[in-house]
């Protein structure tokens, strides 16, 4: 029993020690832990620097009610989800309380005018009307970011805001009318564009004929609107201003001009007197024009011998023979596809497109795609089939493009060759080439 007794009080004892060592060790742990503890409440949230917090959401500037000119109606607005960026540096800017530069607004301008977004240029306008007051456009320091203004809001077929922003410029230069002019002119107010350039031009210098653009947009202006009366007025104050000797710059425009308004007459004469003065690609344009203007008139004699002026007239130079084959060859594809859009069974056409077949033979440029195709298009509409081939054949394979081959295939559907057709048809499949549905339908229904 003694032994019994010492036994149960050795382990009381050894369980006491253990639970005093364990008593021990953890406040050692806690000792050990409670600096970083401590040090965790110690550190209290520090607060951002001014410039790292998040400034507070601002509703995007409002359109004043007294310009219901500057606010965009829903269809002509071209909302994009890229072009929220002149918004957001507006309300970055407002919350930082950080005045904006006159750079800025051009950056944030040109923004919205690639975007198309007329909402956010707006907003911008203004901004500016809020930051710099609503006199900003009388000052003529302003006059770049009043026309950068004023082609935003061109840019956006905006015409009615274009107008009375150009309204609120006190200080105007050439750049700012021609803006004005052509926002208008190409939200189909041509009249009224010629009215505010009657306005402009009163009582002061000829701005507009020094600047060929100014000149380019007017005449183009009055070819839009048929007026063939004020175009001849422009003409005349052209060489009031200008004079002869530096006139030939602006007679391009011109002879577009009277070639649009069936007057290649005066085009021709215009071009007689100041072909040498031209550039290669201006010359080459304003030839084509005068020659299509006599096909669509049916006065395809004219036009021939114009062509055999236009080549007489070029020169001889070895250096440029290659140029002048490329120069020819664009000219032919256009004149033959003026002579195709001409009504079907026209004998001139006809006729016109044969010697223009000659010339392009004689040239050595009937494998052309461009002048083939012309030629199948041409001799299709007029319904002549074994010259249509023969002009489709002597294409190269390479150079043939879909519309060559549908036109050929029309032409044998138009005349009743059904079995040449289906023939046809099975050549264009070889060569990889798919017809299109309504020609197809066509075939099909011939048979």
């Amino acid at each position: 029993m003694s032994a019994l007794k010492q036994a149960a009080t050795l382990s009381s004892s050894m369980t006491t020690v253990r639970k005093r060592d364990c008593r021990h060790h953890g406040r050692r742990k806690l000792s050990r832990l409670r600096p970083y503890r401590c040090q965790a409440q110690v550190q209290a949230p520090q607060p951002l620097p001014p410039l790292l917090q998040r400034p507070g959401h601002c509703s995007p500037p409002s359109i004043s009610a007294a310009d219901p000119e500057l606010r965009p109606s829903p269809s002509e607005t071209r909302s994009s989800s890229s072009s929220a960026t002149a918004l957001d540096v507006l309300r970055l800017m407002d919350g930082l309380q950080v005045r904006l530069e006159a750079d800025t607004y051009s950056s944030l301008l040109r923004d919205c005018a690639a975007s198309g977004d007329s909402r956010q240029g707006a907003a911008v306008h203004a901004h500016l009307k809020r930051q710099s007051g609503t006199l900003f456009l009388r000052h003529p320091s302003n006059l770049p970011l009043a026309n950068r203004l004023l082609h935003m809001y061109a840019a956006c077929n905006q015409a009615a805001a274009v107008r009375q922003v150009f309204d609120q410029m006190r200080h105007r230069d050439s750049l700012s009318r021609v803006i004005a002019i052509a926002a208008v002119s190409e939200n189909g107010g041509e009249m009224e564009a010629i009215r505010m350039f009657v306005g402009m031009h009163a009582g002061r210098e000829g701005w507009w004929a020094a600047d060929s653009i100014g000149f380019k947009l007017m005449l183009w202006t009055s070819a839009r609107a048929a007026d063939l009366g004020f175009g001849q007025q422009l003409h005349g104050l052209a060489v009031k201003f200008t004079g002869c000797s530096s006139f030939s710059d602006h007679s391009a425009p011109l002879i577009k001009f009277y070639a649009k308004l069936w007057r290649p007459d005066l085009s021709l004469q215009l071009m007689l007197a100041a072909s040498p003065a031209f550039p290669g690609v201006v010359e080459e344009a304003a030839w084509g024009c005068i020659i299509s203007a006599y096909c669509r008139g049916g006065s395809f004699k004219k036009a021939m011998w114009v062509f055999r002026e236009m080549e007489r007239r070029r020169r001889t130079n070895v250096g440029r023979r290659r140029r002048e084959t490329r120069i020819k060859r664009r000219l032919l594809a256009t004149i033959l596809s003026t002579c195709s859009s001409a009504a079907a069974g026209s004998v001139g056409s006809y006729e016109g497109g044969r010697q223009l077949h000659a010339h392009a033979v004689k040239l050595g440029v009937d494998g052309d795609g461009f002048v083939g195709r012309g030629l199948v298009v041409l001799y299709s509409a007029q319904g002549s089939t074994a010259e249509a081939r023969r002009a489709f054949d002597a294409v190269g394979e390479d150079d043939r493009d879909v519309v060559c081959w549908n036109e050929m295939l029309g032409c044998y559907v138009r005349r009743g060759g059904t079995v040449e057709a289906f023939r046809f048809l099975n050549e264009m499949y070889a060569a990889g080439v798919n017809p299109r549905d309504s020609v197809l339908m066509k075939v099909w229904n011939s048979a």
